[in-house]
């Protein structure tokens, strides 16, 4: 009888083919799922480049994140396993790649992507699971390390480390970025995502590139620390076909790769054709994109004409901080911060929303520098959303070099990495990880805690469901009490009488000395069926929602803002903060029910408010005004004049 050969023992030796497995995973969100684009373009590029395309089969690209003995069982046939890693893939990739060598230790496995270390040698040796490391741009050393095999003999290919049979490391540098693009064939228009799209009822994610290259060099990024240098481009060819290939196969949402779109002039061409294509074909829904620096016209035609389309709803002003020091100390001091301030102006005036990205305690920021520039923002015409992040140590930026670490007095935490809204109880094989900044030779860990729960205060009151946005403006517009001292109260304020919020203020504040001691940044909603995790904005915001829990919340913030008042003595006139505490509270509840409202009003104070956030003059007036607020439409006002409405302000 013939003996039955072991596929998983086969002699790598001897085969006249390979079979490739590539591996791009991620969690599925609320039926989200992003395209594999990484992996894809090796793939693309090796069919092709490829001296002889019969050598290569390859196996459908792994981009779910499954149990590992299901996953196993899938892949197991390959002969290479090519691993694209970050924060959310790291762990369970080196995990699925150690099961691999248990169970084919001939297999060659390949780990590229932005976690893998510049600096690779104790990587390797921690990690002898991991074959080679692919270091920038991938594509055409992929496919020599392939055309290579079954010769391991890599010393003429550049961007590699590995370690011999001898236990020798090998480090080849990079080669030169390329500058011909269009060298890198395109896998969506190679086909080689189309199984998938007809496979999978998911709302797709597709990522996307019209260039290369970043001309900064901030610390904090792995982006343009990596690849700092002239923009290089596709050709307009290739763009218009991908987003011809996008409407065509119903893509919902594009999340642009380039650093900084809008750098080029042919940007606003690129959006007029993606324009067109929603008009013509009902797809994609949006587009995202990481807007571009110190270009401040074409940024906004660019970003007014995706939002006039649909495609958008926001511009981004991405400052990270205002603190001429944390920006030099972050590379940031050569991006001009009146370019957005002039971004911000015309957006506000002629009504397109903006949303501005924060970072949380960057090198050289204090806690009175971090405090001052977010009420400065604010101040400046950021009404509608800010959203502040952590800093996080990504292995090949410059944060994470030991001479900078050293200069600024970097201080860490390693915390538990989980994805929002993903179940508390999924099976989690391999445990990922990340390194969050938490203090600096400019500012202490408590001084950290002190910004992170101003910041969440921010966002919970005036930015994410604006549940306090009109009292706390009319405070700050009828008293000139600035912004820092409005939030600083409810950050660390001695609030009486006021359990909820009292509630609320202790919770964030031990919720930020928990992530300085190593705990996971996300809560979990425990009162479900199935608990997940949730930012800790959204868990408080959640926790608020209850009609009653509102209620009681909107009552008691009478008297924490009185409290606060007193406290500068400062008062509004008349029943100025009843009502606008009735009015933001029937706001928030027509936003949770879906429901219409009227409310009368002594003040116009819509129109004010209004008027202030767009940076218009406003004049104050006392009289009878019916706030009508039409669920399908925007909030509208009426006035009923009695007598003459005498001026106030």
């Amino acid at each position: 009888m013939k003996a039955k050969i072991d596929p998983t023992q086969a002699n790598l030796q001897l085969k006249p083919y390979w079979v490739i497995q590539l591996i791009q995973s991620s969690h599925v969100k609320q039926n989200f799922q992003y395209l594999p684009y990484a992996t894809g373009l090796l793939q693309a590029y090796l069919m092709r480049h490829a001296s002889d395309l019969s050598r290569y089969i390859f196996l459908p690209i792994l981009l779910e994140r499954k149990p590992m003995d299901q996953t196993l069982e899938q892949i197991i046939l390959a002969d290479v396993f090519g691993f694209s890693t970050y924060v959310w893939s790291y762990q369970y990739n080196l995990a699925l790649a150690r099961a691999i060598k248990a169970r084919k230790p001939k297999a060659v496995t390949m780990f590229g992507g932005p976690q893998v270390p510049d600096s690779a040698e104790e990587f390797l040796r921690e990690n002898p699971c991991v074959d080679v490391c692919v270091h920038g741009e991938g594509e055409i050393t992929f496919s020599r390390l392939l055309e290579n095999l079954p010769a391991t003999d890599w010393h003429e290919i550049p961007g590699i480390s590995w370690i011999d049979t001898l236990g020798t490391f090998h480090h080849n540098p990079p080669a030169p970025r390329q500058k011909d693009l269009d060298q890198f064939p395109s896998p969506y228009l190679m086909g080689i995502f189309d199984d998938l799209v007809k496979k999978h009822d998911y709302y797709w994610v597709a990522l996307w590139e019209t260039n290369r290259g970043c001309p900064f060099s901030c610390t904090f990024c792995d982006w343009g620390s990596n690849v700092s240098s002239k923009v290089t481009r596709f050709g307009m060819e290739r763009i218009r076909a991908e987003i011809d290939w996008f409407a065509q196969h119903k893509i919902h949402n594009i999340t642009g790769c380039d650093a900084n779109f809008g750098i080029l002039p042919r940007d606003l061409e690129i959006t007029d054709y993606f324009v067109e294509t929603r008009r013509r074909t009902g797809y994609p829904y949006t587009v995202f994109v990481q807007g571009a620096k110190n270009t401040f016209e074409r940024s906004y035609q660019l970003n007014k004409k995706l939002i006039e389309a649909g495609l958008g709803d926001m511009v981004t002003i991405s400052l990270q901080s205002i603190n001429p020091l944390a920006l030099k100390n972050i590379r940031r001091d050569n991006i001009s911060l009146d370019v957005y301030r002039d971004l911000q102006k015309r957006c506000n005036s002629e009504g397109i929303d903006t949303y501005t990205d924060y970072l949380v305690g960057l090198p050289g920021e204090t806690y009175e520098s971090f405090v001052e520039g977010v009420s400065q923002l604010i101040s400046e015409g950021q009404h509608h959303l800010m959203n502040f992040h952590n800093v996080y140590i990504l292995p090949n930026a410059e944060l994470n070099q030991p001479a900078y670490r050293a200069e600024h007095g970097l201080r860490t935490v390693r915390n538990p990495h989980f994805e929002q809204c993903f179940p508390v109880e999924s099976k989690m094989e391999a445990q990922e990880w990340q390194e969050v900044l938490i203090g600096a030779s400019s500012y202490s860990q408590e001084d950290w805690v002190k910004m992170r729960v101003y910041a969440w205060w921010i966002e919970i009151l005036y930015m994410l469901r604006k549940m306090m946005q009109l009292p706390i403006l009319l405070i700050h517009m009828q008293t000139d009490l600035s912004f820092r001292h409005l939030f600083e109260f409810y950050t660390c304020g001695e609030i009486k009488n006021a359990p909820i919020t009292q509630d609320v203020q202790a919770f964030l504040l031990n919720k930020a000395r928990e992530i300085c001691a190593g705990e996971p940044e996300l809560c979990v909603v425990k009162n479900v069926e199935d608990p997940f995790w949730l930012r800790v904005t959204d868990f408080i915001i959640t926790g608020l929602s209850p009609q009653q829990v509102l209620k009681a919340f909107y009552a008691e913030q009478q008297t924490v803002l009185s409290q606060l008042l007193e406290r500068h003595q400062l008062k509004l006139p008349g029943r100025m903060l009843e009502q606008s505490l009735a009015l933001n509270q029937a706001l928030t509840e027509s936003l949770a029910n879906q429901q219409s409202f009227r409310l009368e009003l002594d003040y116009n104070l819509w129109e004010i408010t209004s008027r202030f956030r767009r940076g218009e003059s406003w004049e104050l007036k006392k009289g009878k005004f019916m706030h009508i607020h039409d669920w399908a439409g925007p909030p509208q006002y009426e006035v009923r004049v009695e007598a003459r409405a005498p001026s106030l302000h």
